[in-house]
């Protein structure tokens, strides 16, 4: 199954997320993840996506832009990306996979909540702002 896509032609509709490959989630074996690219090959996969963040930093840009312009819906947006960017911090910090582990490893989980806490200052100062427009 192919659907076109502009100038570059047909492109695969089956996509395979490799995030969690690479230890994002958790540590796949190097024979698990060669297996795992050679049936999604044999299936007919031919896009594999290996970046989960690219609508994050999207929607923070959009939202830094919401704030120098002035939005009024800047701080409740801003105040929704903190709290939802702390719950996948602590989802993935705190939920056992089916190993029983952990999802992420301890380093990597706690290294994720890091930008949580710039952002809780950010939302903070922009709260004790004077209301915007």
């Amino acid at each position: 199954m192919h659907s076109a896509l502009g100038p570059a032609g047909p492109v695969s509709r089956l996509h395979l997320g490799c995030m969690s490959m690479a230890g994002t989630y958790r540590l796949a074996g190097a024979h698990e993840a060669a297996a795992t690219l050679l049936k999604a090959l044999d299936s007919g996969v031919a896009v594999f996506d290996t970046n989960d963040i690219d609508a994050v930093v999207l929607a923070w840009l959009t939202t830094a832009w919401a704030v120098r312009a002035g939005k009024r819906w800047a701080r409740p947006a801003a105040t929704v990306m903190l709290v939802l960017g702390i719950g996948v911090g602590l989802t993935g910090l705190l939920t056992n996979d089916p190993s029983g582990e952990t999802g992420l490893p301890p380093e990597l989980g706690s290294a994720g909540m890091v930008p949580c806490l710039a952002g809780a200052a950010a939302v903070t100062l922009l709260w004790r702002r004077p209301r915007l427009t």
